[in-house]
């Protein structure tokens, strides 16, 4: 507490002399209020004893306890001023002397008039432990009982007290009477009493100072002793927290080897296991020049591991997990790929990290990083050669948990990533795992160098080249491989596969003694393309058994009826549903056999078979021996899980197996299926869980539809039907779980079944209490059989009704309408009036080339009227409409809040009036069009022949889909005639864009293209060139050359461009490629580009129909 000027100040006085000046001392601030502090008083005055005010003693501050505060201090008095009671008055200027110095300590006498026996009794005072205590160690002193004045004194006490002497008589102190009387005695002897009072002074103050001592020991001691407990209480809270810690880390790791045991331990069958699974994923170095943030900076490289084992292994050894000798693929895709594989990559992290061990396997904790040329490998390739492994193992551990953590956006959720949870990777998901890689100079499309592997029980597993050796003889499978080729087969060596054609029993011979001496062959396609006996087919099945193969499809196309079939009493195709039954094939599909069950005398044990999928298919299977063949299978057959079976008797066939499996409990999906049409059912427990049926009245007749609609099983209906009226209010009200419903109609009928939808109101409607319950989904067609919802696609002659049914039995009506569908209709007025009844719940539109400025303004008056229209899609036909028509569209495009494509055609781009509509369509709508088509019957070789249209790609900064077509076979664009071309398909940043957008003086920036068509336009070499340099792949999804003039040259330099993007792989969907003019002798240099760019397009699907340079396929 330090003085601060700003403070009042108390004033003090000494008792002696009594016209001394009052002095001033600063208080000081205090919780309590202004104090003065005793020691700041001893400072002014020595041996100030107390402070009085009047006859009171100013008391010292004391604790809750009563003990004084230290350092001591006292009230400050405001507007007052303090007597300071000194103990030794010499040492101030005011006369003194020895006896007076003392005289305030002692009581006065009383009145000498009075007597003792008359006086008054007084309040019994008594000193203090300290007063007491002093007196009784002045040995040798007393008072007497002289006559003294009535006085005031201090005790060395906790607490300075006011002391009202008596004045008639003195009362002896108890134990001190003989004391006292010493020191009156002593009275005529001032030199030895000041000795006397200076000891007792000096004794008391050396008690205070022991009291203080005292009293700071014993704080200090309670301070330690609360210190220790508090040291004890957070030792206790440490070890529990560590108890804890130790309990959190001993389930986690139980947790982790769990999680590890499933996915090692989780065995696949061979059509499910395309690709390997055990992998893991490292971080790459950081760039420095990455300027986005770190979620989407972050750079990862995917490492597959070898699955070796116990079926690896030598007989009594155990073997090490370890990574398969390969540098690795770059994740394109690091946010999806960890969105969708998260769960799993972190159990594999942890697994390699703390270690785990499974039969036949060990993984010691980072034992795949013990080899040095691994670890220098790894490092190399992650770009990052100072960190540790790992360093790099934590840095991937820690950015998954990071993914899952509630403060950041990620579609990862808790439940996928908790403890104890792992999701086990389908067929699917190894299906798609390759999309999400970088894929550089892959000779083959197996990854990470491994090979597949069937172990004994049946398991698929992929091992590296090292161990996949050590099983297969090389001299056996070069064999093999020689005898592949000579049939005209192929041999695919990573996943031990083979698809062959043999036309001999000699070749037959051939090809079961190099497949019986080979190994690691466990999935075969084989063609019989000759008249095989039933001897032939015994050897077929001793060889397919001998050799272990897993998956089988066998095709018996030239397998017709032979006079011996009556010598062997129909068991030719015997040998061939014995495979089913040998305790090895998994999947098996029997195709083009002719009369199959006819052929079958009797069905084979199926107690040992490991069969799980089964597929027959084949003329003629219209019988009823095929059921009873077909049922015996299913009673014997307790492993299979799916059947599929091609029979025209849809309804017989689904009665037969719905009998068949009545009293089994597996669980079988089985399709029945004859051209179009279709019954697919689920069974569990001995009842059908789903059933999705498709019926065709040009193909069935209406009884099956009948059988179905009566059976109450069906889920899902699709029923295409002619002139036919079917009941639809009893096929609802019969099948309660009927969910999703879609009939294809003529058009003629299409408006008819609008009619019915509106006026059945209480028909659709779902729900609790509602007579269909399960009813969500139901829609009408006409035109086009499809089920693509995309919104950048309407196919051409399509109606469509969609009543959508919400869980408040909202009905939600909307319609897909092409107006070209109205064109064949002699009732021309019904399209007008569905575009009044119904244009505000038109969702997508497509305005042919009939609609008329009348049907436009009937249309326009629907939708203004509708409070919220359903556009979404618009495709706008120039041809048909005039400037009128074009004014009422505009009206359409600003008040479909909802309108998310806006497609354009024009048909005559060659003619002036096409090109003035299509200026101003463009001019009001440049900002919002989507696709642009665009085809002309004559050559338009750059501005000067479209001079009412200015197409520049910036531009159209939204479009990202382009057709364009050409009808005139005798014209042929050069490089100089397809600058715009290029202009309109190239990127942003291609050289004539940009000079383009320049010379436009606009800034603008247009997305690239996802989609390209050209359709019967001639090229010369130079100009194929020019094109394909233009086209951006960085964002193409779907590119179709239709018809075109491609040859072997110009495919080869459109792989070379696909190839040149910079990008590791591209997002490219579909090629299509219809007509491509090669020579047979050139055919396998086409399928060699073909697989070029499907490397560098993993997710495309490239179509290629070659035809011979010397034939015309231009139409």
């Amino acid at each position: 507490m330090e003085p601060d000027s700003h403070l009042p100040s108390q004033a003090f006085c000494p008792n002696l002399p009594s016209d001394a000046a009052p002095i001033l001392i600063t208080t000081r601030r205090d919780p309590r209020g202004f104090v003065i502090l005793w020691q700041d008083v001893l400072d002014v005055f020595n041996n100030a004893n107390y402070a009085m005010h009047g006859t009171k003693v100013v008391p010292f501050m004391t604790d809750g306890n009563h003990r004084r505060l230290y350092p001591w201090r006292i009230m400050h008095q405001p507007d007052i001023v303090l007597e300071v009671v000194l103990q030794d008055p010499k040492d101030h200027s005011a006369p003194s002397s020895a006896l007076s110095s003392v005289t305030h300590f002692y009581p006065s006498p009383a009145p000498a008039a009075s007597s003792s026996s008359d006086a008054a009794p007084t309040e019994d005072t008594s000193l203090d432990y300290d007063t007491q205590s002093t007196l009784q160690q002045s040995d040798g002193l007393s008072i007497s009982g002289a006559n003294r004045p009535r006085s005031r004194f201090s005790t060395s006490g906790d607490v300075a007290c006011e002391i009202q002497l008596p004045s008639t008589r003195r009362r002896p102190y108890s134990g001190a009477s003989e004391q006292f009387a010493q020191v009156m005695d002593l009275n005529d002897e001032p030199g030895h009493l000041d000795a006397q009072l200076s000891t007792m002074t000096n004794e008391r103050q050396l008690q205070v100072q022991v009291d203080q001592l005292s009293t700071l020991t014993n704080n200090m001691v309670l301070e330690k002793l609360q210190e220790i407990q508090d040291t004890q209480k957070q030792l206790k809270q440490g070890q529990k927290e560590l108890l804890n810690k130790q309990d959190q880390t001993l389930n986690r790791l139980t947790n982790i080897q769990e999680r590890v045991q499933a996915i090692i331990n989780q065995t696949y069958e061979l059509h499910e296991y395309p690709n390997p699974r055990l992998f893991i994923v490292l971080p790459k170095a950081s760039k420095r020049s990455d300027t986005h943030p770190r979620s989407l900076s972050k750079q990862f490289r995917l490492f597959f591991l070898c699955e070796c084992g116990a079926h690896t292994a030598k007989e009594g050894s155990k073997t090490l997990l370890h990574l398969a000798n390969h540098e690795g693929y770059d994740l394109d895709r690091p946010a999806k790929f960890f969105e969708k594989y998260g769960s799993y990559v972190l159990t594999m992290m942890d697994m390699i990290k703390f270690g785990s061990t499974t039969d036949g396997t060990i993984i010691p904790p980072l034992a795949l990083f013990h080899d040095a040329e691994e670890v220098e490998m790894i490092l190399k390739s992650l770009g990052n050669s100072e960190q540790s492994i790992i360093g790099l193992v934590n840095e991937t551990i820690n950015y998954i948990e990071e993914l899952k953590s509630p403060h950041r956006e990620s579609n990862l959720s808790a439940k996928q990533m908790q403890p104890g949870r792992v999701k086990e990777l389908e067929g699917a998901d190894l299906k798609q795992l390759e999309s999400y890689l970088s894929i550089r100079n892959q000779q083959g499309r197996v990854l990470g160098n491994l090979y597949r592997t069937v172990t004994r029980e049946g398991h698929v597993k992929w091992v590296c080249q090292d161990h996949y050796r050590e099983s297969h003889r090389e001299a056996t499978r070069q064999q093999l491989e020689e005898i592949i080729e000579t049939n005209g087969g192929q041999f695919i060596e990573e996943v031990g596969k083979i698809e062959v054609t043999i036309k001999s029993s000699v070749a037959a011979k051939q090809f079961y003694e190099a497949l019986g001496k080979a190994r690691g062959i466990h999935e075969l396609h084989i063609v019989l393309d000759w008249d095989a006996s039933l001897d032939d087919l015994r050897k077929f099945e001793a060889a397919i058994t001998k050799a272990g193969i897993v998956h089988l499809s066998v095709n018996g196309k030239a397998l017709r009826h032979s006079p011996f079939d009556l010598v062997n009493r129909l068991r030719r195709f015997d040998p061939i549903l014995k495979l089913a039954a040998n305790g090895r094939i998994q999947s098996m599909k029997i195709r083009q056999f002719d009369k199959f069950f006819f052929r079958i005398s009797e069905v084979p044990s199926m107690g040992t078979s490991r069969l799980r999928l089964l597929s027959i298919e084949g003329p003629r299977l219209t019988k009823s021996p095929s059921l009873t063949t077909l049922n015996r299978i299913l009673n014997q057959s307790q492993s299979m899980s799916e059947i599929s079976f091609q029979y025209k008797d849809l309804s017989g066939a689904f009665d037969q197996i719905l009998k068949s499996t009545s009293k089994s409990e597996v669980t079988l999906k089985v399709n029945l299926w004859w051209e179009e049409c279709y019954a697919n059912a689920w069974f569990s427990q001995g009842s059908s869980e789903s059933l999705e049926v498709k019926l065709d009245a040009r193909v069935l007749n209406l009884s099956h539809f009948k059988y179905f609609s009566h059976s109450g099983l069906l889920t899902k209906l699709h029923l295409s039907i002619g002139n036919d009226k079917p009941n639809l209010s009893d096929l609802l009200t019969r099948n309660p779980k009927l969910s999703d419903v879609r009939i294809l109609c003529p058009s003629y009928r299409f408006l008819d079944l609008i009619d019915y939808v509106k006026n059945k109101t209480s028909l659709f409607k779902s729900g609790p209490g509602s007579a269909h319950p399960s009813l969500k989904r139901f829609e009408c067609q006409s035109g086009e059989d499809t089920t693509d919802e995309s919104e950048d696609i309407l196919p051409l002659e399509r109606l469509k009704l969609t009543v959508t049914i919400s869980s408040t039995s909202r009905r939600d009506i909307s319609l897909d309408i092409n107006a070209s569908s109205f064109q064949d209709l002699d009732h021309g007025d019904r399209l007008t009036k569905l575009l009044r009844e119904h244009g505000g719940s038109i969702k997508r539109l497509d305005t042919g080339a009939v609609l008329s400025d009348e049907q436009v303004a009937v249309l326009r008056d629907a939708v203004l009227k509708e409070q919220e229209p359903k556009l979404t899609m618009l495709v706008l036909h120039t041809k048909s409409l005039t400037t009128a028509g074009l004014k009422s569209m505009d009206q359409i495009i600003k008040r479909s809040k909802d309108l998310k494509r806006i497609s354009v055609v024009t048909r005559d781009l060659h003619d002036d009036a096409e090109q003035k509509k299509l200026a101003r369509v463009l001019r009001h709508n440049d900002k919002r069009l989507n696709e642009l088509v665009l085809s002309s019957f004559l050559l338009i070789r750059g501005p000067q022949d479209i001079p009412k249209l200015t197409l520049y790609r910036h531009k159209l900064p939204e479009m990202d889909s382009l057709v364009l077509e050409h009808h005139n076979n005798d014209d042929c664009y050069t490089c100089s005639d397809c600058q715009w071309i290029v202009i309109l398909i190239s990127s942003p940043r291609h050289p004539e864009t940009v000079n383009s957008s320049t010379s436009a003086n606009s800034s603008a920036v247009s997305k690239p293209l996802k989609s390209i068509r050209i359709s019967t336009v001639r090229f010369t070499e130079e100009a194929w060139q020019m094109v394909f340099e233009a086209i951006d792949f960085s964002g193409l999804e779907s590119l179709v050359f239709d018809h075109t003039t491609l040859h072997l040259k110009e495919l080869e330099e459109l792989a070379d461009c696909i190839e040149g993007c910079e990008q590791s792989t591209i997002p490219l969907r579909l090629l299509n490629l219809s007509v491509v003019y090669v020579s047979s002798k050139d055919r396998a240099k086409a399928m060699k580009v073909k697989t070029r760019i499907e490397r560098k397009a993993p997710m495309a699907k490239v179509n290629m129909q070659f035809c011979e340079p010397n034939d015309s396929y231009w139409p």
